[in-house]
């Protein structure tokens, strides 16, 4: 191999350290051993470019049937949670229909006890007694300890529900019943939950809202054998006729 120089002239000469040689001058078995070179480079990149291409299809296969096996098992994990949520709705669905009959047995006898009727219709609370009560807000003011008298009822219902019942266990229904079921016909708009509620909050409730329950309390009356709530209310209570002991 020469490093050579194109003349003014033409020609080429051998260059120097005048001029930089601007071509390269191969023998036949320079060039040839050169092409072979080539020739086999290229044939290595397309022999590592076919096998990149093979490893990379094998990966992107082996990644589909992955998702696919991912994909299979979500898929069965799914029907299995299907089934168990039917199986656990169906399964609540029967223990609210236990928990509404016994609730209708435990009312009727206990309406049927009391001699209330009819027995298989009436909700079971009466009103034992409705009085004038003095509520005593007490709070904190400039530094100083005060108080404050808001006139209200305090109001005492016997529920149906026997009295050796948790209280845990009745007390949500209890609170159903007063929302859906007694309060209205009471002339009780709305329970409100005034507790640490400051005194100006407190008073604003007082004089904006209508009629409401604003303390509730629980005894378990194991004399008469019914569970019995005090709730004190804003304004005085309507009796209706069905709610009065006679």
């Amino acid at each position: 191999m020469e490093r050579v120089y194109k003349g003014i002239m033409g020609g080429y000469k051998a260059e120097n350290d005048k001029n930089d040689a601007t071509h390269v001058i191969l023998t036949v078995n320079e060039y040839n051993d050169l092409k072979k070179r080539i020739g086999s480079l290229e044939f290595e990149i397309q022999d590592n470019i076919s096998a990149y291409k093979k490893d990379i299809e094998e990966e992107r296969q082996l990644a589909n049937k992955n998702i696919d096996i991912i994909k299979g098992q979500a898929q069965k994990a799914i029907n299995t949670l299907q089934i168990d949520l039917k199986g656990a709705k169906g399964e609540i669905d029967r223990l609210n229909d236990l928990n509404l009959n016994l609730r209708r047995i435990m009312r009727e006898r206990a309406n049927s006890k009391r001699g209330l009727k009819p027995k298989k219709v009436h909700h079971g609370y009466m009103v034992l007694d409705s009085q004038q009560y003095s509520y005593i807000f007490r709070y904190w003011s400039h530094g100083k300890s005060r108080s404050d008298d808001f006139p209200c009822w305090k109001v005492r219902i016997q529920s149906p529900y026997d009295s050796s019942i948790p209280y845990e266990t009745i007390v949500n229904d209890i609170r159903n019943d007063l929302i859906k079921v007694f309060g209205a016909s009471l002339n009780i708009q709305s329970v409100i939950n005034l507790d640490n509620k400051s005194y100006d909050d407190f008073k604003k409730a007082w004089n904006e809202e209508k009629n409401f329950i604003f303390k509730s309390s629980y005894k378990s009356n194991i004399k008469s054998g019914f569970w019995e709530i005090e709730y004190l209310v804003k304004d005085s209570i309507v009796v209706p006729e069905d709610m009065r002991i006679s």
